[in-house]
């Protein structure tokens, strides 16, 4: 089976280590762990 292309923008990047916004990095980090389902 083949798996969905996904392309991420930088700010998504810098949301990983974007301490500012705690919760917005919990939801990054969570997101980035599921990345490995798709073609990135």
């Amino acid at each position: 089976m083949s798996r969905f292309k996904v392309y991420l923008d930088t700010s998504v990047l810098s949301a990983l280590y974007d301490e500012r916004t705690p919760e917005r990095q919990v939801l990054t980090k969570a997101a980035w762990e599921n990345l490995k389902d798709y073609n990135v």
